[in-house]
């Protein structure tokens, strides 16, 4: 067996035990693990109890309501705050061979630098979205998640936190590094969304892309995609016509930069992710007039 599917098979062990109803039961055996004498089966046990996803939650805040073991209570409080977090694969490789096994499909976001240090009001934007709870556990149950940095090496101005009012949804950032492409498990880009969202049509997207996602192929995932887009604009006319005084005037706008995204990010559909990220970087660097650097992928 290859040595990096040791690993990737642990986890994918667990989220199976996990979906079969038996969190519990892995929970308490990992709290065990979690005071072993050993520091690296402590250290195993931690990982894989993150592992567990969401549905352990509730038993870590319990257990963290009666340990008295000064380490372990740590590691429960590292646990707890990870499963708040999204969980971002090491790189679009790592990611790839992760949606290989676990046959989950592959969420990209691309974004205006590394995870801690945003590019744009967009890219702080950006980051707030996925601090969102509802959001972050819909991700990580349902995606693969890796970060993208568009900016490779360049000297983008560092934006410090603020209000999501700076940014409007569906704005790209700088030269439009901001997007989401949604992949098959075999890395096909079948949905891909420009811009900054906010969680709320973040998770609209997540559940109005699984057809296009579980599509036989590029080709049929397209007239999917195509055919949610255009009841994206209808049910934007409608709203117009029912509120004809304008009070809705907000949910439209929003619905048709919605629509916009949608024809916008249609080239990209059908495409193999890393390669087409490769091209990409070349766009990306040319509209700056900069060198061709490598991309940094965290």
């Amino acid at each position: 067996m290859k040595r990096w599917l040791v690993p990737v098979l642990v986890v994918l062990g667990i989220a199976v035990a996990a979906a079969e109803g038996d969190v519990e039961g892995s929970f308490r055996e990992l709290l065990a693990k979690l005071g072993n004498d050993d520091w690296t089966t402590r250290e195993q046990a931690e990982k894989d109890m993150i592992a567990l996803g969401s549905a352990a939650r509730t038993f870590v805040e319990k257990a963290l309501e009666t340990e008295k073991d000064a380490e372990v209570k740590m590691r429960l409080e590292r646990v707890r705050d990870a499963l708040g977090r999204a969980r971002w694969a090491g790189s679009v490789r790592d990611a790839s061979r992760e949606a290989t096994v676990s046959g989950k499909p592959i969420l990209l976001v691309c974004a205006d630098g590394p995870l801690d240090v945003a590019g744009s009001d967009a890219g702080v934007a950006l980051r707030k979205t996925l601090a969102d709870k509802a959001l972050v556990e819909a991700l990580n149950n349902d995606f693969v998640l890796v970060w993208w940095n568009a900016a490779g090496d360049a000297d983008l101005p560092v934006v410090p936190p603020g209000g999501e009012d700076r940014a409007i949804e569906g704005d790209t950032g700088p030269v439009g590094m901001i997007g989401f492409y949604f992949c098959s498990p075999k890395g096909s880009v079948r949905h891909f969304l420009p811009g900054w969202w906010r969680a709320k049509t973040l998770l609209e997207e997540v559940a109005r892309v699984k057809g296009c996602l579980n599509a036989s192929d590029a080709s049929e995932g397209l007239k999917l995609r195509r055919a949610e887009m255009v009841r994206i604009e209808e049910a934007a006319a409608t709203m117009e016509a029912q509120h004809p005084d304008g009070s809705a005037k907000g949910e439209v706008d929003r619905m048709r930069r919605l629509s916009a995204a949608y024809r916008a990010g249609e080239e990209t559909v059908g495409e193999p992710l890393e390669t087409y990220l490769a091209n990409r970087m070349k766009d990306l660097k040319a509209r700056r007039g900069q060198p061709q650097p490598q991309p940094e992928e965290r």
